[in-house]
């Protein structure tokens, strides 16, 4: 058995998308999905997109961390979704797709994809913790963002990681972004859950940083969010939705067996 996959990023954050609308993928198999992002062994990817169809929406994500361990909600994967979506010959501009937390509106147009995530959740506001200044919200998965000088940080690694897995947020911890206001964007490294080290981009990160932005600095919607890809996000947030907008690209097509090595 194998499965035909097209390989995709949004703004640097890079996934597996699979046609999985006959239910044939082995989404129980944490090790083989864990295998197929590893990048010496693997495809190479942050995670795994399932497309499948749903009897509440158009269609259905699921998505799977490189751990393999399934996540709620990603942003850039849904937006690569959507693309690939298009790509496969659905033609509607927009469209519901349904995910593990909430029926999500989206929209194609020349190419920029914009999905609508719904209210974010303020969990905790303005705290310390390791001589942070911290803000925990949930965009569909919890985010961290500790509003820092300097982005440049040689312990960045060991900083996310601390913070990641600290016994405040236990069991599943929180994916953890550090963020820098400079002019009218926001510049932002992540640190995330599932992949265990920094990740180019996250859609659900860029989301929670512009919300703590709002608030914190005198910015305008939609606030312009600079991931260590250095490619564009734009986030509109507003106490009833939080729209994600970006583009998403195809790097390539191929296919994979059940088994490899």
């Amino acid at each position: 058995m194998q499965f035909s996959f097209a390989k995709y990023q949004g703004a640097g954050n890079d996934f597996i998308l699979i046609d999985d609308e006959k239910m044939r993928f082995p989404l129980e198999d944490a090790s083989y999905i864990s295998r197929l992002c590893h990048r010496r062994f693997g495809i190479g990817a942050d995670g795994v997109v399932l497309l499948q169809s749903s009897e509440k929406a158009d269609f259905r994500m699921r998505i799977f961390n490189a751990d393999g361990k399934e996540a709620a909600q990603c942003g850039n994967g849904l937006r690569c979704l959507v693309d690939f979506i298009h790509q496969k010959g659905h033609r509607a501009q927009h469209f519901l797709i349904e995910t593990q937390k909430r029926i999500i509106p989206c929209s194609w147009d020349s190419g920029l994809i914009t999905i609508d995530f719904g209210p974010a959740e303020w969990l905790l506001e303005d705290f310390s913790l390791d001589d942070f200044s911290l803000h925990l919200i949930n965009t569909g998965v919890p985010h961290l963002v500790a509003f820092v000088d300097q982005l440049n940080m040689s312990d960045f690694k060991s900083m996310g990681a601390k913070l990641r897995h600290h016994a405040a947020f236990s069991p599943e911890g929180a994916n953890v972004n550090f963020a820098q206001l400079q002019g009218d964007k926001i510049y932002v490294r992540t640190y995330e859950r599932g992949v265990e080290d920094e990740t180019l981009a996250c859609g659900t990160g860029a989301a929670a940083v512009a919300i703590a932005a709002l608030k914190k600095y005198s910015l305008k919607n939609p606030v312009c969010i600079v991931p260590a890809s250095k490619e564009e996000l734009l986030v509109e947030a507003t106490e009833e939705t939080i729209r994600l907008k970006g583009p998403a690209t195809c790097v390539f097509y191929g296919y994979v067996p059940y088994s490899f090595p």
